[in-house]
């Protein structure tokens, strides 16, 4: 059974590589392939049964045998998988040539079918992160619109917009202190920055249009190429210095105003300041809601998939003993699932977010 699982499996492999040589797949190769897999499959069959019928004990002096039958079982189990996937790719022209108009419109139809897939638009995790998100957005422009005076206008869109663009990230359970601290500190540098740079261009250039024009473009360039840089050099600022150079650009490309009067200067910065009022508290309100609707905390989480992790590897540990082939896989299949729901919580469980 070893033998012919074996050769089977590399006959598999070279079929397909031969398939991929010439960039398409013909009929005649998929049969090819598809007898191959067939072969494997009943190899592997064969081989479950001859060790099963051999009933050998696990015991350190069969480790090695035992290993290599595994190792052997899994290889075969890949390629049939990996032979599998390429039959269906042939089956839907993925394989096949194409000029790059048809690529593109491929790209842009599978786009727009994930972006509206069901099962993952009503999966609960995105529900929860769709609704926190829309309550906070919603909030800060009903504010937006009633609220008057002191900082606040009325018809106001800076809360509610500014909020779109600083989502909640999707199965976050916790407030990260530290990032609504790095969101306050990268929106306010951002929009208070390109005022200071703009009234520098304007004492440089005074009256001088093309001079002022010139500075202009040359400060835009230099603001956008240092905060890039700073954003794929340093891994703990690049959130601040993303913010820095999204919210600060547009400041920098408004028209100089060399003929504004002192009431017109005032009315400006007047407007400055209320703006970054509206974004400090549409990041706080956001900060709220999202505690407000965290019932759970994500340590409690994190230990109860860990409990299910460590339950999942001992009923694959008794299918092992029991050689229940089956109950093996779905204990792996469970014990996956728990560990990469905890890896992703683990980020969550972090000291320094308390």
């Amino acid at each position: 059974a070893i033998d012919n699982l074996t050769s089977t499996t590399i006959e598999l492999t070279w079929v397909c590589l031969k398939a991929f040589q010439d960039g398409e797949m013909t009929k005649d190769e998929i049969r090819k392939i598809k007898r191959r897999m067939v072969s494997v499959k009943a190899n592997q069959r064969l081989l479950v049964q001859a060790f099963a019928k051999a009933a050998l004990p696990i015991s350190e002096d069969l480790s090695g045998e035992q290993t290599f039958i595994f190792a052997l079982a899994c290889w075969s189990r890949q390629t049939h998988d990996f032979a599998a996937l390429t039959v269906t790719a042939a089956r839907e022209g993925a394989l096949h040539k194409s000029n790059s108009v048809t690529s593109v419109a491929r790209s842009v139809r599978d786009g727009f079918c994930d972006l509206f897939d069901k099962q993952v638009l009503l999966k609960h995790q995105h529900l929860k992160y769709a609704f926190r998100n829309w309550v906070s957005i919603c909030l800060c422009y009903l504010l937006g619109y009633y609220l008057s005076g002191s900082i606040f206008t009325r018809y106001n869109y800076v809360m509610a917009m500014t909020l779109t663009l600083l989502f909640v990230p999707e199965g976050s359970h916790v407030i990260e202190y530290e990032k609504c601290a790095h969101r306050l500190l990268g929106v306010f540098v951002g929009k208070s920055l390109p005022i200071i740079i703009i009234a520098l261009i304007q004492q440089i250039a005074g009256h001088s249009s093309s001079l002022g024009l010139l500075l202009q473009v040359a400060a835009t360039w230099s603001y956008v190429t240092f905060f890039c840089f700073l954003y794929y050099d340093s891994d703990k600022w690049s959130y601040v210095t993303c913010l820095i150079g999204g919210f600060g650009i547009y400041g920098l490309m408004e028209p100089l105003y060399a003929n504004a009067d002192e009431s017109s200067l005032n009315t400006l910065f007047v407007s400055k300041y209320r703006e970054i009022g509206n974004v400090t508290v549409a990041v706080f309100i956001q900060a709220a809601i999202h505690s407000v609707l965290s019932r759970r905390s994500p340590y409690l989480l994190f230990s109860k998939r860990m409990q299910r992790f460590g339950n999942a590897l001992q009923e694959g540990v008794q299918a092992l003993f029991d050689r229940d082939i089956s109950g093996i896989r779905t204990a792996t299949r469970e014990a996956s699932g728990h560990l990469a729901l905890a890896k992703a919580l683990a980020p969550e469980c972090d000291p320094k977010l308390r």
